[in-house]
């Protein structure tokens, strides 16, 4: 059972897990041309960000280690979605390798307990000069919040064999009297000489 699956039931109605996955598909859209797209959704949720690539994607591969979020995304049966409750880092996605053209990870690679091993597994499941866009809270370097710096989010995609296409704030969200900054990193993947 995840630690997510208590938010399952209201996720959906939460405005500001609406907000924050239209100005996410909003920032995504104006940077890459999802027409056509074979896409994984990481750490989808209840499918916010997927049912709003739906109509674009030729197929979303939505994944969450939360059942009960895929539970909810399943229930809205989008023809072209394929919800999945795994852990992918725990070996799960050895079918899926070199298998799409974007992965998108909406507020979640914060949340792993191994950003840079899972940035490696993304790389693996891309196709070549494939995509890898994330959305995170962006911080300060020396903050101990959640989040990234831009040179931290920098330093693991030049680690993983990633060259960095876009690394900016996309937007922000109010958090109580303060807007909090959300850090969009654009990635493309390269071959192990390039």
């Amino acid at each position: 059972m995840s630690e997510w699956d208590a938010y399952a039931d209201q996720w959906d109605d939460d405005e500001r897990v609406i907000h924050y996955s239209q100005q996410a598909y909003q920032s995504l859209t104006q940077a890459i041309n999802c027409d056509g797209l074979t896409i994984l959704d990481f750490g989808c949720g209840t499918g916010r960000l997927t049912e709003l690539l739906h109509p674009q994607a030729k197929r979303i591969v939505a994944v969450d280690s939360s059942a009960k979020m895929i539970g909810v995304l399943a229930a809205k049966n989008l023809p072209k979605a394929e919800p999945l409750a795994i852990d992918m880092n725990s070996g799960n996605s050895q079918p899926m390798h070199n298998a799409f053209d974007l992965i998108v990870a909406s507020s979640v690679c914060a949340f792993l307990p191994d950003y840079q091993a899972s940035l490696a597994l993304f790389r693996q499941l891309l196709k070549p000069q494939g995509y890898f866009v994330q959305w995170d809270w962006q911080k300060e370097a020396g903050d101990p919040a959640s989040g990234f710096t831009a040179e931290e989010i920098q330093a693991a995609f030049d680690q993983c064999l990633f060259k960095t296409i876009s690394l900016q704030q996309a937007f922000t969200m109010q958090q109580g009297e303060d807007e909090a900054p959300v850090i969009m990193g654009i990635a493309q993947k390269r071959d192990q000489t390039g």
